[in-house]
């Protein structure tokens, strides 16, 4: 391995195949003009941050590595297996997932599992994906990411029994779509429409529930609305959201 070797220039390539990057020891990795990802691109990397924004097809297992931070891809459309996308990523901050319309699933391999119950905190806090209709694999390790914030995902239609979500305090941006759903049991907060099944099945559980277009006065900063009608506004990692509910298309602002 080329280890004093932090980058490398990859502007002309357009297209990874199985393992090309896999256990790479680059700080970054950066494919301004890449297009098409084939087979386990990212496997086992050393990276702290891999850029690929002209990509919009994710194929099977492809992020795993120990160090990685941030993964750059406002342009995913579609993470198209029926598996897990990330592995023993003990380091990702968040998820900014515009265009994708699958949300990403985790996994950990027996050593992951290991030092998580050893005490190893997973940093992510975040996860917006405002077009996802569903999860890309129908499960998901996710109870381990125990500061993780929030979830945007009001487009989705139903959360399994197997998509393991954090078992702490986290907020849940959903809407009148979701029809069908189980979650852990967590101190949850879920933002949606009034009459819709999220206010119903947050009753029975005994979940928080606020009204996606009524601005809580009693809370000091409410996390639902800001002052343009049905819209919501709030800020994790340093990231600023702001979108109205009735059209979860146009980000309002990002700052």
């Amino acid at each position: 391995y080329c280890e004093r070797l932090k980058g490398f220039p990859f502007d002309n390539i357009t297209e990874v195949g199985n393992n090309g990057f896999g256990m790479c020891m680059f700080d970054e990795i950066i494919l301004p003009n890449c297009t098409k990802l084939t087979g386990s691109v990212f496997n086992s990397v050393f990276s702290k941050y891999i850029s690929i924004p002209l990509v919009t097809q994710i194929p099977v297992h492809s992020f795993s590595g120990p160090n990685l931070e941030y993964v750059s891809m406002d342009n995913v459309e579609n993470f198209r297996t029926t598996n897990y996308i990330f592995t023993d990523v003990f380091s990702l901050k968040g998820l900014y997932l515009p265009k994708a319309i699958n949300i990403p699933t985790f996994d950990w391999d027996s050593y992951g599992e290991r030092i998580i119950a050893e005490g190893l905190q997973l940093p992510l806090e975040y996860i917006y994906a405002p077009k996802a209709t569903t999860f890309n694999f129908e499960k998901s390790q996710m109870q381990y990411f125990n500061k993780m914030q929030f979830i945007f995902a009001p487009n989705l239609t139903s959360i399994s029994r197997d998509i393991k979500l954090p078992g702490h305090k986290l907020t849940l941006y959903l809407s009148n779509l979701l029809t069908n759903a189980y979650f852990a049991n967590g101190n949850y907060t879920v933002v949606a429409p009034i009459g819709s099944y999220v206010e119903q099945y947050a009753k029975e559980e005994g979940l928080t529930f606020m009204p996606s277009d009524y601005r809580d006065e009693s809370m000091e900063t409410p996390a639902n609305v800001i002052d343009l009608g049905r819209s919501i506004c709030t800020s994790v990692a340093g990231i600023r959201f702001g979108f109205t509910w009735d059209n979860i298309d146009e980000i309002e602002s990002l700052a």
